[in-house]
């Protein structure tokens, strides 16, 4: 049978019912900054979409200007204004008098223009909104690739940091287990009940049990400090966090596994391929287009 399609914002997480695992989810998925750079590439493959089928619409540009040029000259005109009679010469005198004027030329000049223009692709309209359409959600399937490997990463990491936590705890009661048959078997070979290859074998097998704790601790600590890289922080913030460990729950709703195909339809980096694919198609249009002619 066909299995469902899981889409990209079903909280599938949610399923173990750990409200911790769903607290660090989410806090996550807010704080990632590949997150939110897969969204500002959708914000940015919109607006180029916008701006590519501006240019298949009708353009107008108007135009206006206004220019203004002037001149002042300054003019000193002279002319005679009366004779005055001189006694001491007997004769008259012409007197001159000096008048000055502003002569002032204004010159305006307005202008005002519009003009429009329609480029008619009939041809290659089509391919570019087709490819700039497929640009588009293959930005979007990249963002819920980031989303998926942020989730996936740390729902692993938490339910591998519980394991171990309860692995841990499992070990530390065998050892003390394994230490008591240790020193009951001792006490048999004082008394001469048991051989000292059963002594030793109890020993041997107790001593394995406290090897494997340090390295259970470590792995312990490499989840947690993954978790903490993801969600950017210290991993001393997480001490309360795993303080105790919870044993993993199984999921509440187990999804139908379905065909192999039905997984690949569910991986958005698959979609993603698909749609850059079109988009490959879609710019083999548009070159083709290139070659007939266009009207404007």
């Amino acid at each position: 049978t066909r299995g469902p399609v899981i889409e990209p914002e079903t909280r599938w997480w949610y399923n173990y019912g750990d409200p911790n695992l769903n607290r660090l989810v989410e806090e996550a998925l807010a704080e990632n900054i590949s997150i939110e750079q897969a969204r500002e590439r959708i914000r940015a493959a919109r607006f180029s979409a916008r701006i590519v089928k501006s240019n298949y619409l009708p353009q107008l540009n108007a135009e206006s200007g206004a220019k203004w040029s002037g001149s002042r000259t300054k003019v000193t005109q002279t002319g005679l204004k009366r004779l005055e009679y001189d006694p001491t010469t007997n004769t008259f005198v012409p007197v001159y008098s000096t008048s000055k004027s502003r002569v002032t030329t204004d010159t305006s000049n307005v202008s005002k223009s519009l003009a429009g223009s329609w480029n008619l692709d009939f041809f290659g309209a089509r391919s570019s909104e087709e490819a700039q359409a497929a640009n588009i959600e293959a930005s979007k399937e990249a963002l819920n690739a980031a989303r998926l490997d942020i989730i996936a990463g740390v729902t692993t990491a938490y339910l591998t940091a519980q394991g171990l936590g309860e692995q841990i705890r499992i070990a530390q009661r065998s050892l003390a287990v394994q230490n008591d048959t240790a020193e009951i078997t001792k006490a048999k070979l004082e008394a001469g009940s048991v051989s000292a290859l059963d002594s030793t074998r109890a020993t041997a097998q107790a001593s394995l049990t406290a090897a494997d704790i340090p390295s259970l601790q470590q792995s312990r600590e490499q989840s947690i400090n993954q978790i903490a890289i993801l969600l950017g922080k210290e991993p001393a913030a997480f001490d309360n966090l795993f303080t105790k460990y919870k044993p993993v729950r199984r999921p509440k709703v187990r999804f139908a596994q379905g065909i192999p195909a039905d997984l690949l339809r569910n991986r958005p980096d698959v979609r993603q391929a698909e749609w850059t694919l079109k988009n490959a198609v879609a710019q083999i249009g548009i070159s083709e287009a290139a070659l007939y002619p266009t009207l404007s």
